[in-house]
């Protein structure tokens, strides 16, 4: 696959923070210069707790998957939605159909599977 990445700040945004909550590496760390390179100030945590703590920093967006090496990621979403926090939530993951529909009722703004289409991903950033 060949993506084309154009530098700058995303449209109509100054420096979107957005929190990405995800625990393989890989798929973090390239998600994470990714966004930084186009502009997003970006923030990447592997943990449901590290990821609960920087809901503090305020992110305007959250990717964040759902299979946690300590917990759910729908307890990140879950408090987002009982605290009314205006953060607006991807939930990008690999898990099953029953795990995707338990995150379907709490109303992620955006649901995306692995792997991810990562120019679906920008345009639903963006749109922010």
């Amino acid at each position: 696959m060949i993506l084309f990445l154009s530098h700058g700040t995303p449209q109509g945004h100054t420096r979107l923070r957005t929190l990405i909550v995800e625990d393989d590496p890989t798929s973090r760390d390239a998600l994470m210069r990714i966004l930084k390179m186009l502009g997003f100030e970006t923030e990447a945590v592997p943990t449901v707790a590290a990821g609960m703590e920087a809901l503090a920093n305020k992110p305007a967006a959250l990717i964040l998957d759902l299979m946690l090496p300590d917990g759910n990621g729908m307890q990140i979403l879950r408090r987002i939605r009982d605290q009314k926090l205006p953060i607006r939530v991807a939930v990008l993951t690999g898990a099953d159909r029953p795990m995707i529909d338990q995150a379907s009722a709490l109303r992620p703004d955006a649901m995306f599977t692995k792997p991810v289409d990562l120019s679906k991903l920008l345009t639903w950033l963006r749109a922010a």
